[in-house]
């Protein structure tokens, strides 16, 4: 087994094991008749912070706080984890006023946005290595003009037959900016 299945499999057993255990302190704390939503409730702002506080990781990179591939992997399993965090505070159904429904639109737009960018972080890089080189930002105008030359001798090669001059022209008038 991988580092990296290893590390899903420890993630997910994460988020499951604290799932349960917090379905059932909120269980034993209904009975013994306290407050749970307002636990939750903090429980999920601690969360939330903690998720933001990523970003700060990320710009403050020259502090030693740890690598950032481990402030990552606690970003997506806590991220993971404030869902049942949520749906255990709102006790599983849709808040009533105008506050708690744009909270709620919020929160689970963020969710599911981080979801897919999961999703397309894990799915975007490999095709990009298989499309050849890495293309760096600062060398994208290398790139679009060795393009532009390769599609300039593509078109200027054809001059000597009398279709190619159609070619040439469309590719003057309409190609050559791009």
């Amino acid at each position: 087994m991988t580092q990296f299945v290893r590390r899903r499999i420890t993630g997910f057993t994460f988020v499951l094991v604290v799932t349960l255990l917090l379905m059932s302190t909120t269980r034993l704390m209904e009975e013994n008749l306290l407050r749970t939503r307002t636990w939750l409730g903090w429980l999920l702002v601690i969360i939330v912070l903690f998720l933001a506080s990523y970003r700060m990781r990320k710009q403050l990179a020259m502090l030693p706080l740890g690598s950032s591939a481990a402030w990552l992997q606690c970003h997506i399993y806590l991220g993971l984890l404030s869902l049942p965090v949520f749906l255990l505070h709102t006790g599983v159904q849709w808040p009533g006023g105008l506050v708690e429904t744009v909270t709620g639109l919020l929160f689970l737009t963020v969710f599911s946005t981080g979801i897919a960018g999961i999703f397309l972080t894990r799915m975007i890089p490999p095709r990009l290595r298989g499309r050849g080189e890495e293309v760096i930002r600062e060398r994208i105008p290398l790139f679009i003009r060795m393009l532009r030359e390769k599609a300039e001798a593509s078109v200027s090669g054809t001059k000597d037959d009398s279709p190619s001059e159609v070619l040439n022209d469309l590719y003057m008038r309409h190609l050559h900016s791009f």
